[in-house]
């Protein structure tokens, strides 16, 4: 397939900002540089076939962090290594005149590693949890601009100097559902979810009045919008990650906080729900919600998979390739190849590209984030913030885990999401290394060692002398 005046546009355009981009982020401070690139991944101005730009900005400032010597740490690199190794087997597979689509996609996967150590990196250099968490809350204010935008104006298909392969997501307005920024409506509702969780953590600590009415509002603007989305899932995944996050919280909690804060969400659940039924036309969820039907234990909306595990039995090892669907693939011929729909499940999606090995080797890397939240819930760190961490990290990744059953994040065009995704348990990981690095605070431990000290006292005296 031969390159039109639009590809070259596209590389030149792409070619020059890397060199602009590169300088910057070798120039510019850490902080600048990755608040910049962070805030920008739901909001892709340029997200072609090629790849977004935000994947481009990714490469570019990873070149720069490397050669200033700022990627000091790479956990779990043997894991991630594996991952990869998987989609080079899948790579060996892929039919003849699709490698420049699987080779992009190999590189859209490999940027979200990047983003992966980038976050970690720098949450570790800087020594503090405080200002990615400041960010994930500017970049949640974002989004529920552009969700209130979208739903208030339209955000349609518009394409950048004519380009077919620049264009704008496109909005389900006419199916009365949210996309949101990432241009699928279960994804949206998969961020909104997790960041409620972090609203639920937020209103755990202690603030000003202000603060805590930010937060609230935060929580209201997400789950309204999440219930925008129209998808049932979504509400799903959120109840199963707020009964573990209630768990995971139940001794910080007590009891009434814990029927406090369950009683609380639900009520600001409803009240997001009744604004969004009567004033809206985003108000097709509990619809779909009464008229879901099984065929088995299979949803209505899933009756694929049966086809596509047809399609995965031939190749269960290593799969069929790193992508589904093939770039313009409406107007290619490539023999041999047969478009499927996507399984919306990201577990059978994985097994059908990178196979068993690939799933395997996510399911591997995931795990180990987890056991090393798990391993780091117990910290003494004096950051209260801090200290709590680890096990919202872990109700997260319930959530995730939950909600991935039902959609597949590994799309193509959902690079965005991915990146969201890793940076996210990037910056988790490296809290967790940081609460664990810390102590106690110095007057939490005399008190701990007079208590001590005081037992001991009480046991001598209530020694009976000999004789």
């Amino acid at each position: 397939m031969g390159w039109e005046i639009s590809h070259y546009v596209q590389l030149i355009i792409a070619l020059c900002a890397g060199l602009v981009v590169f300088a910057s982020a070798y120039a510019l401070p850490a902080r600048a540089v990755m608040w910049a690139l962070l805030l920008l991944i739901p909001f892709q101005p340029i997200n072609s076939a090629y790849g977004t730009i935000n994947m481009v900005l990714t490469y570019m400032v990873g070149a720069a962090f490397l050669f200033r010597g700022r990627f000091r740490q790479l956990p779990l690199l043997g894991i991630v290594a594996f991952i990869l190794l998987a989609y080079l087997m899948s790579f060996s597979q892929i039919l003849p005149g699709t490698v420049r689509d699987h080779g992009l996609y190999i590189m859209a996967v490999l940027s979200n590693f990047i983003v992966f150590y980038l976050v970690y990196n720098y949450v570790r250099a800087s020594g503090d949890c405080r200002d990615v968490w400041t960010l994930l809350a500017v970049l949640n204010v974002l989004v529920l601009i552009y969700c209130g935008l979208e739903m208030t104006v339209g955000i349609g298909r518009e394409q950048l100097f004519g380009i077919e392969e620049l264009t704008l997501k496109s909005s389900r307005a006419a199916e009365g559902r949210l996309s949101g920024p990432f241009g699928a409506t279960a994804m949206t509702a998969e961020y909104l979810g997790i960041q409620s969780l972090l609203c639920a953590y937020a209103l755990m600590r202690k603030m000003t009045a202000l603060s805590r009415l930010f937060w609230w509002g935060l929580l209201a603007g997400n789950l309204g919008f999440m219930i925008a989305t129209g998808n049932r899932g979504g509400v799903v995944s959120l109840a199963v990650g707020l009964l573990a996050f209630l768990v995971l919280f139940r001794k910080e909690l007590g009891v009434l906080k814990f029927v406090a804060v369950a009683v609380s969400a639900s009520l600001v659940f409803a009240v997001s729900a009744f604004v969004i039924v009567q004033y809206t036309q985003y108000n097709v969820l509990f619809e779909r919600l009464e008229g879901t039907e099984f065929k088995g234990y299979v949803p209505d909306t899933r009756v694929g998979w049966y086809d596509l595990w047809d399609r995965i039995v031939e190749k269960p090892v290593i799969g069929h390739g790193p992508r589904m669907r093939l770039m313009n693939e409406e107007t290619r011929y490539v023999p041999g190849y047969k478009p499927l729909p996507y399984p919306h499940n990201a577990y059978l999606f994985l097994i059908y590209t990178v196979g068993f090995v690939g799933l395997l080797a996510y399911i591997w890397f995931f795990s180990e984030l987890a056991r090393q939240y798990w391993r780091s819930r117990s910290n003494r760190a004096e950051d209260p913030l801090l200290r709590g961490m680890p096990r919202l990290g872990l109700a997260i990744l319930v959530l995730f885990a939950v909600s991935e059953a039902r959609m597949e994040m590994f799309r193509e065009n959902l690079t965005d999401y991915q990146q969201y995704l890793f940076m996210l348990v990037g910056a988790f990981l490296a809290f967790s290394h940081l609460a664990m690095s810390r102590k106690e605070p110095v007057s939490s431990q005399a008190v701990h060692k007079n208590s001590i000290v005081s037992r001991g006292v009480l046991q001598k005296k209530r020694i009976p002398s000999g004789g």
